[in-house]
């Protein structure tokens, strides 16, 4: 019953809740609803899914146990290649134990597979089975020729005996003879050995005579080759031959302090001490010989890059020198270590004593050296003369006929043999060979003269010469002063003075010839 006022009552509130509720109910139903059939059809999606799934989880798992079974590997889980106890593991351990791996260490490496193992197994079993057909068909090549040789050893062996049935008629058939037929073979047997030892003897007689022949020719030869060195020699003394050049030359002279100043320095790595001999500007040829050579100098200081200050070691008052005049020495050369060979006592000043001391730290004082060297105890040292040796020096060499002691005759012996060995080598390399003088006069090497010792053995020089003490006394060697006539002298002031033709008054007697 509505109210006469017109206002809402409870009925009218209870009316619009449940309108509002059966709505919202409809609605949430409607949406559940909904929401449900959506899932039922994802269910049955996913059914399906699961079940294609499962099926294809079937095909795998037994496509796998087929693999294991084909592989023959029963382990339950295929694992990977470090687990032990999988098939991957095992997979890899036959691999390593069976395959046909390079590097069967690496047989897990990734390129390492059953596939790559089985075609490599495959290729090593056809080349065995190769070389097995070609081993078959080789021992049927010789089981053929083992047939062959015993079919021809049989014939041999038929023919062997039909000779022997025939021999055996034979010999029955000659018995009475055969005595006489022994003797008449014997006797041939003998004849053929007596014209053999001639034979043999005549051949024997031919061998040694071409023998003589063949000894004789080499004789002739090695005396040939000894004239032909011999004549090369003079020629080489003759010619004088070289291609040496000066390293370089005088700018200033001070003969009142004996100094000179020469255009190399320090630039051209020029050592103190250093020697150079000193040549005529009229020269024939730089290292030819001593005649152009004016007087030797020693280097003192360094001065600049191309200027150094040098002592004079030995000149010539009638030939002084000059700026211009050329300088050279063999030992030096600008940023090169030069090398020589010698061979032989080495003497530069007479006193019987060896200088072999001086004349190294002579050479070293420049950047030189030997490269190889004979010894005074007989030693070789060295690797041999070759192209980079510049001069094959000759010192004194012993002669084994002036000694009588087996040991120095020995120690000789082996002096000249390698002195041959080392001129071969200088003659195959074609290194110039010089005497120690000519050595010495182009490096402007100038010998110190040695003081008198009282009691020393060594026989001493005496600058006047020695004089007789005695009537019909034994003479010894007595050496020259080194002074020689002046018709020798360079100098054309210094001649052999001519004879008046006056004698002096002191020959004019009373009755004398004073015509």
């Amino acid at each position: 019953m509505a109210s006469s006022s017109g206002k809402p009552t409870a009925v009218h509130f209870s009316l619009i809740f449940f309108v509002m509720t059966t709505i919202i109910a409809s609605v949430v139903a409607y949406l559940m609803y909904k929401d449900y059939s959506e899932t039922d059809i994802r269910l049955t999606k996913a059914t399906d899914e699961l079940t294609t799934v499962n099926g294809v989880a079937r095909d795998r798992d037994d496509a796998i146990q087929a693999l294991k079974k084909r592989l023959g590997i029963d382990f339950s889980e295929v694992g990977d290649a470090d687990t032990p106890n999988t098939v991957l593991w095992q997979m890899v351990q036959d691999l390593k134990a069976y395959g046909n791996h390079p590097d069967q260490a690496n047989a897990s490496a990734e390129g390492s597979t059953v596939q790559a193992t089985l075609f490599d197994l495959r290729v090593e079993m056809d080349q065995l089975r190769r070389e097995y057909n070609g081993k078959v068909a080789d021992v049927q090549t010789r089981d053929a020729e083992l047939i062959a040789l015993k079919d021809t050893f049989q014939v041999l062996v038929d023919t062997a005996n039909d000779g022997r049935s025939t021999a055996e008629k034979i010999r029955a058939g000659v018995q009475e003879t055969q005595e006489e037929k022994l003797d008449a073979a014997d006797a041939l047997y003998r004849e053929i050995v007596a014209e053999l030892a001639a034979e043999r003897a005549d051949h024997q007689q031919d061998v040694d005579s071409r023998d003589k022949q063949i000894l004789a020719l080499r004789q002739e030869s090695k005396d040939l080759i000894v004239i032909n060195q011999r004549f090369q020699e003079k020629l080489d003394k003759m010619e004088r031959v070289s291609f040496e050049v000066s390293d370089g030359q005088i700018r200033w002279v001070d003969h009142v302090s004996r100094l000179v100043w020469i255009n190399v320095g320090s630039d051209d790595r020029l050592a103190k001490r250093t020697t150079f001999s000193v040549y005529k500007k009229s020269h024939h040829g730089i290292g030819r010989g001593a005649e152009d050579i004016k007087g030797s100098i020693e280097v003192t200081r360094i001065i600049g890059p191309h200027l150094a200050e040098a002592r004079l070691l030995d000149t010539d008052i009638y030939e002084p020198m000059a700026p211009g005049d050329p300088i050279y020495t063999p030992l030096w050369s600008p940023g090169r270590s030069e090398l020589f060979s010698i061979a032989g006592f080495i003497d530069v000043d007479g006193d019987g004593r060896s200088d072999r001391k001086l004349i190294t730290e002579k050479l070293a004082a420049a950047g030189a050296r030997f490269d190889n060297e004979i010894l005074d105890d007989g030693t070789l040292k060295g690797n041999g003369i070759t192209v980079q040796t510049k001069f094959f020096v000759v010192a004194e060499l012993p002669d084994p006929a002036t000694t009588a002691d087996a040991d120095e005759k020995k120690l000789y012996g082996t002096i000249l043999k390698h002195f041959s060995k080392m001129e071969k080598q200088a003659r195959q390399q074609g290194v110039r060979k010089i005497s120690l003088g000519d050595f010495l006069q182009h490096i402007g090497f100038k010998p110190q003269r040695r003081l008198y010792r009282p009691g020393d053995g060594t026989p001493y020089k005496l600058k006047s010469g020695s004089h007789s003490t005695a009537t019909n006394e034994n003479i010894g060697n007595r050496e020259s002063s080194g002074q020689t006539s002046g018709v020798y002298s360079r100098s054309k002031r210094l001649r052999q003075p001519k004879s008046t033709g006056q004698t002096s008054k002191v020959f004019r007697g009373r009755g004398g010839y004073d015509r």
